[in-house]
């Protein structure tokens, strides 16, 4: 039996800002995105995203949030991000960078993983996932 390799060559993400900032989440980490008068679920834990991403939020206001319904998450899980794009972007994997070393110290370590450029504007690409993991981390080392 012969083993092929199936090579990933695009990405296709969501933007949405956070204050000045862009940030990107892989669509495949995505079940829905909701506006806030959409929330009917109980069940659904709501978080924001500059609590996951440990952003101050002095004066912090979200223009147009919205809640984006992660994947595989338990409990079931939305985050509010503000002003994300209706359609998703493709991005091309071979122009996802690492970090810059500048940067790496000021965001929040695997939530954040790495970065591309999107019309001269660099995105940050947010793993929901990882960032709603350590989140859970701490709250639970705080008890």
């Amino acid at each position: 039996m012969e083993c092929t390799s199936v090579r990933l060559s695009e990405l296709s993400i969501l933007l949405f800002r956070l204050k000045e900032n862009c940030f990107g989440i892989d669509t495949q980490a995505i079940e829905g995105l909701l506006s806030m008068d959409e929330l009917c679920d109980d069940s659904l834990r709501i978080l924001k995203v500059h609590e996951l991403l440990q952003t101050p939020d002095d004066h912090l206001k979200y223009r147009e949030p919205k809640i984006v319904r992660i994947r595989e998450t338990s409990p079931p899980t939305g985050i509010i991000v503000d002003q994300p794009e209706v359609l998703p972007l493709p991005v091309e994997v071979k122009t996802i960078q690492r970090l810059p070393t500048l940067v790496a110290p000021f965001v929040q370590k695997g939530a954040v993983w790495g970065a591309c450029l999107v019309e001269n504007q660099v995105v940050l690409l947010m793993d929901p996932h990882e960032a709603i993991r350590m989140k859970d981390a701490l709250k639970a080392k705080e008890k």
